[in-house]
């Protein structure tokens, strides 16, 4: 009863949440003293970029995959990087295909560790400082669905909503396990930006309301490109309630800043993409037109025993029948959510890779969580703590089998500290060709870079084609 009057007591809320991520921080601590790392696979390339901003002051990630293509772990004997890159013929750069924005995110943590420790940007200070700082980016949405929540649903409700959408989902796993992964700092720009269009659809034609949706948007973007859809919402919901017909010239003006916005952090990508590729339309991903578009897998990404939606978290199905009471009392937002879930549901199914490579979970749907929680917070009239507490720890176990291998994942390699000598990666001829794409077939101008050719193609550094790196990997620990 005493705990029971402390809980309802919205005063004492934030020191729950705020205990709760406390904990996630000394998860990542764990991760990395068993390993020596908070960095394999995918991560490797967003830490690497925000590496060379703050160390080399480019893009140039050649030293960076050099330095985790030769790294081991401890653990596992694998390489932080098993999958080799490609050096563009056209730019003569080493290709990097992630999103700019999740390596912009944790750069301010990597460099106030940089003014502590003066290091070379690989050691614990680093490593550390870049997975705190995108869990806390994490958090940070969790608290606005906390404070979003008290605004629609009471204290009580949001705060075991919030926590249990948190917990009982694959997040928590991506914001201690796997941190330097994009899905922590995605979760975060999607919630910001879907907050601030709910608590201010009244104001809907401030400029500035929707300058900063196009901030949040374009930000959410460049850290997931399929992140870019949300930014439909706010435009959607402002044609369907009439309001541009009934005010052209401020909704003109508004939508104007917006989209100026939306381009101006873009462009950073666009940039980028130059930089690696020498032209903004090419990411290094496959086309749009290579999707599976007529033929989803939608079984596969909700019930799949690998990477299943609703496999490894049935608390999404809770969300779902809320979502549903939640459209039936407000129509517009409500059905606004769901269309955009079904969205990233149907382009998730069919990506070319709908297993995701290594994941626990269905990582690339986190960034649905604040769809989720408030359908589950609408689902949840009453608190229903032992339902959630056991959401809760069915979430932590199925983690703790994945991460002890128990529950296998056929994109992860478990090596031994030798796994690799009779097998080492190999070395790659530099191309003096361009691409068949582009125009004329004399060799490459003089654009490579003096940071790649003193790779000297050792063992370490295996250069391979990016069209076999369509699926993520992700040999962690």
């Amino acid at each position: 009863m005493r705990f029971g009057r402390w809980f309802s007591d919205p005063g004492n809320h934030r020191w729950l949440l705020l205990a709760a991520f406390a904990g996630c921080v000394a998860l990542q601590a764990v991760r990395y003293a068993l390993t020596r790392s908070l960095v394999a696979g995918d991560s490797a390339w967003y830490y690497s970029t925000a590496r060379s901003l703050l160390i080399d002051h480019d893009l140039d990630l050649a030293n960076e995959y050099r330095h985790f293509a030769s790294d081991v772990s401890p653990r596992t004997g694998n390489r932080r990087i098993i999958v080799g890159a490609d050096v563009d013929p056209l730019t003569g750069r080493v290709q990097n295909s992630f999103a700019i924005g999740t390596s912009l995110a944790i750069l301010p943590f990597m460099a106030v560790a940089h003014l502590l420790w003066r290091g070379d940007g690989y050691g614990a200070p680093y490593q550390l400082a870049a997975g705190i700082g995108s869990a806390l980016y994490a958090f940070a949405g969790i608290f606005l669905l906390y404070a979003l929540g008290r605004r629609l649903f009471g204290a009580e409700r949001a705060l075991v909503g919030s926590l249990t959408i948190w917990l009982a989902t694959p997040l928590v796993y991506y914001m201690t396990i796997e941190p330097l992964m994009s899905h922590a700092v995605s979760m975060f720009c999607v919630t910001a930006l879907l907050s601030l269009w709910l608590v201010s659809r009244e104001g809907s034609w401030s400029p500035f309301r929707w300058a900063l949706l196009g901030l949040l948007g374009g930000f959410a973007a460049i850290v997931r490109y399929q992140d870019a859809l949300f930014c439909a919402i706010p435009v959607i919901d402002a044609a369907l309630s009439g309001s541009i017909r009934r005010h052209p010239a401020r909704a003109a003006l508004s939508l104007a800043c917006f989209v100026a916005c939306v381009a101006l952090v873009t462009s950073v990508q666009l940039y980028a993409d130059s930089w690696y590729y020498g032209s903004p339309w090419v990411t290094g991903y496959p086309a749009l037109g290579s999707f599976n578009w007529l033929a989803p897998e939608l079984g596969r990404i909700l019930f799949s025993l690998h990477n299943g939606l609703i496999a490894f978290a049935p608390v999404t199905l809770l969300a779902l029948v809320g979502l549903f009471r939640f459209a039936r009392d407000s129509r517009v937002p409500g059905w606004l959510l769901f269309g955009a879930l079904l969205a990233q549901v149907y382009v998730t199914s069919a990506w070319v890779s709908p297993d995701q490579g290594a994941t626990f979970g269905n990582r690339v749907l986190l960034n649905c969580t604040p769809i989720f929680a408030i359908g589950l917070m609408r689902f949840l009239d009453r608190p229903r703590t032992a339902l959630c507490a056991a959401l809760i720890g069915l979430n932590a176990t199925l983690a703790g089998l994945y991460c002890a291998r128990i529950i296998p994942d056929p994109y992860i390699v478990n090596g031994t500290p030798h796994a690799y000598e009779n097998h080492p990666p190999r070395p790659y001829a530099y191309s003096t060709e361009r691409r068949s794409s582009a125009s004329g077939s004399g060799p490459a101008s003089s654009t490579f870079s003096t940071k790649s050719l003193s790779l000297n193609l050792g063992p370490s550094a295996a250069f391979t084609s990016r069209s076999s790196r369509s699926i993520s990997s992700q040999p962690t620990m």
